[in-house]
């Protein structure tokens, strides 16, 4: 049986390591707005106070197919960079692009290794 997992990248600083189900085929890279914790520690008690996605963090997130009967784990190394910053000649293999904060921010997500029988760029 096979799921689709989310791994946000919480790190800001590249490589960007994170462990996934061996034989994990990433799908999708894009950003997930999620709320910010409310500082009183209080759900929000009328419509009015409802987190709106101006007030949500957006995370960077990988989206992947993973097998449940996968029993071992893999370290995936990913480079995350913005538009106009040099690319690295280690990391050949682009997984994607998304945008953040209403387009200001624009990240481009490339790995060192094929997944998915990607072809360098």
């Amino acid at each position: 049986m096979k799921e689709i997992w989310k791994f946000p990248i919480e790190s800001q600083s590249n490589p960007i390591i994170i462990n996934m189900p061996e034989g994990a085929i990433i799908r999708d890279f894009q950003t997930q707005s999620v709320p910010k914790p409310n500082p009183l520690g209080e759900p929000p008690k009328k419509q009015s106070q409802i987190v709106t996605i101006v007030r949500d963090l957006e995370v960077p997130t990988i989206w992947a197919e993973v097998d449940l009967n996968s029993t071992k784990t893999e370290e995936r190394k990913f480079w995350m960079v913005g538009t106009g910053i040099l690319l690295r000649a280690d990391f050949p293999y682009y997984i994607g692009t998304t945008q953040m904060y209403q387009g200001a921010l624009v990240l481009h997500l490339y790995s060192n290794r094929a997944y998915n029988n990607q072809e360098p760029k």
